[in-house]
C-alpha cells in the first residue's frame, strides 16, 4: 500500500525540524570543502572561495573601503547580471 499526503508541512522551528530527521535517523553533516584564494589592494581585500563539496560553486566578496567596494561592486555588476542563476 502507497500512501501520499496532499497537504504541505510548514516547519516554523529549527529545532522541531532537527528533532524530526534525528528520530528518523538522518545525522547532520555540515560539511563543506573549498579552497579559498585572497587578493589585497590600496583599501580593499578580495576573497574568491571554489566549493568542491557539497557542490561545486564559487564566491567572490571583497571588503574594504566603502567608496572602493562600490566603484568595484558597480564595475562588476554587468557581470554579474550575465552570470548569475
Amino acid at each position: 500500500m502507497v500512501r501520499k499526503e496532499s497537504k504541505s508541512i510548514t516547519f516554523d522551528n529549527l529545532d522541531n525540524c532537527e528533532d524530526i530527521l534525528s528520530f528518523l535517523d538522518y545525522k547532520k553533516d555540515n560539511s563543506m570543502y573549498r579552497i579559498r584564494t585572497i587578493y589585497e589592494g590600496d583599501n580593499i581585500k578580495f576573497e574568491i572561495d571554489e566549493y568542491i563539496e557539497p557542490e561545486k560553486a564559487y564566491v567572490l566578496s571583497f571588503e574594504g573601503n566603502i567608496d572602493i567596494c562600490d566603484k568595484v561592486n558597480n564595475d562588476l555588476k554587468a557581470l554579474n547580471d550575465i552570470h548569475k542563476i
